[in-house]
């Protein structure tokens, strides 16, 4: 997988932190504090420094939609495909059952 990354023109490291920051708010479905707690991360450094760069460091923030993740997250550059064909994919799944494809 980290030679894919590599061609893909991504840090293994980071696109490890996206997907477990992505995969605990999809599970919480956006709560914040309940997708911190899903990480298990021990040093609160690491926290913070995950919390900055997923975009959810707000005291304020309670819940976040998994799109507004993907524009203010850090860890993989706005626009890489990867996270075009992640927002199309989140769309789709948003979109009533009639107009899906």
């Amino acid at each position: 997988m980290r030679e894919l990354f590599k061609q893909m023109a991504l840090d293994p490291q980071r696109v490890k932190w996206f997907m477990r920051v992505f995969r605990a708010l999809a599970k919480t479905r956006g709560h914040v504090e309940n997708a911190v707690a899903e990480l298990t991360v021990g040093d609160p450094r690491t926290l913070k420094h995950v919390r900055d760069d997923a975009g959810l460091n707000l005291p304020s923030l309670v819940r976040i939609p998994l799109e507004q993740f993907l524009r203010t997250q850090r860890f993989v550059p706005i626009d890489h495909s990867v996270l075009t064909a992640l927002q199309s994919i989140i769309a789709t799944r948003n979109l009533p059952e009639s107009l899906k494809p």
